[in-house]
């Protein structure tokens, strides 16, 4: 699956790759824009979204996708893991 992206003032197409899954270590760490989606159990992805909206990177797009069947955030960006050094 691919989504296409129109950005900036030249509104050029982009191929995305979709990953889905909620492990962050399956995320590969990398500067590729990837779109991710994280199918949601516990909370409303709408109200996830407004709650993390002020933390995004300007850069990145978060989107929420409700209803009978789905509940799930989806964020294009890139995903460069910050580890902890000292963990394993």
């Amino acid at each position: 699956m691919q989504v296409r992206l129109r950005e900036g003032k030249e509104r050029a197409q982009v191929d995305v790759p979709v990953h889905v899954g909620a492990d962050p270590a399956k995320i590969a760490s990398s500067e590729d824009i990837i779109t991710q989606v994280i199918p949601l159990a516990s909370v409303d992805a709408v109200k996830l979204r407004a709650d993390l909206a002020p933390m995004l990177n300007t850069d990145a797009v978060m989107t929420a996708n409700t209803g009978s069947n789905s509940n799930a955030s989806l964020i294009t960006h890139t995903f460069l893991a910050q580890r902890n050094p000292n963990s394993d």
